[in-house]
């Protein structure tokens, strides 16, 4: 089964790391692993942008209009890492997967590889 955002979510998985670090021998627990990661995930799919309900107030200069409606456009793409708050997120599990819906809206930060 597939799932797809409706308009203004992102679909996302947390991010798992490693058991060890690159280069050491020290095994991490499972409960510091999930610490240390904790608010980050990796976006799965992205919904359309969030229609903006108050256009000349609003913060947001990404607005694109389409047909009638003046919406935000999406702040990432699937495949890339955000920051997040932990209860921000709400579950979407299908299967066994351990997946999460948010708004787009909080999506704190972007993690970018330099």
């Amino acid at each position: 089964m597939r799932l797809s955002p409706a308009r203004g979510l992102v679909l996302v998985k947390p991010v798992e790391t490693q058991e060890t670090f690159e280069g050491s021998s020290i095994v991490l627990l499972p409960e510091t692993r999930n610490r240390l990661t904790l608010g980050q995930f990796e976006v799965v799919a992205v919904g359309k942008g969030a229609v903006c309900k108050d256009y000349f107030d609003c913060p947001r200069s990404d607005h694109t209009t389409d047909r009638s409606d003046v919406i935000h456009l999406p702040p990432v793409v699937a495949g890339e890492w955000v920051l997040m708050h932990f209860r921000d997120v709400m579950p979407a599990a299908l299967d066994e997967e351990r997946t999460y819906l948010a708004r787009q809206e909080h999506i704190s930060a972007v993690v970018e590889s330099s």
